[in-house]
């Protein structure tokens, strides 16, 4: 099925339902995407309070956990943000104007974990290359860059790189 076809379906869903777009009826799917995006800012606020309230090393070491927590949940957003949604994902739901803004917000979000990740954990998260660089692939990558990104990858699979021995990741 083309995301052509994707996109009549849904269209046909507001024909069946006697609702028109201009309605905004919002799938639950794509709502699902605010919530997981809203949750991730929350935790993003709450580590960089505790870290900054931080007195030792044991606080400090409390707050990096967290840290690698959001980590964890922002790479679940990227992948349902690709995929249209969670549960029930459709390409054809990228193109709702609740999802670009979700998508808009994940991207200042995102640079907001790479540049915590940076400072707090000294380390860059993406795929390693066979030339040191780290590649995190982007949300508007096709399914293409990004298996090209794996496969040129030392081990297929995304890490926090350290910034003080590449050869080492968290």
């Amino acid at each position: 099925m083309s995301i052509l076809d994707d996109f009549h379906n849904f269209v046909d869903e507001f024909a069946v339902s006697g609702k028109t777009l201009s309605q905004k009826v919002t799938p639950q799917s794509v709502q699902n995407l605010q919530i997981e995006l809203d949750m991730i800012e929350k935790e993003l606020n709450a580590f960089q309070t505790e870290y900054a309230a931080a007195q030792n090393d044991f606080q400090k070491n409390n707050a990096l956990n967290r840290l690698s927590h959001i980590r964890i949940l922002t790479q679940g957003l990227y992948c349902h943000l690709r995929d249209g949604g969670t549960p029930e994902p459709n390409p054809a739901y990228k193109i709702h104007p609740l999802y670009k803004k979700v998508a808009e917000r994940f991207a200042t979000v995102n640079q907001t974990l790479v540049d915590l990740e940076k400072t707090a954990l000294n380390c860059v998260f993406g795929y390693k290359q066979a030339d040191n660089s780290v590649v995190n692939p982007e949300l508007k990558a096709s399914d293409q860059e990004i298996a090209a990104i794996q496969n040129q990858s030392a081990d297929q699979t995304a890490h926090c790189w350290r910034l003080d021995d590449p050869t080492q990741h968290l």
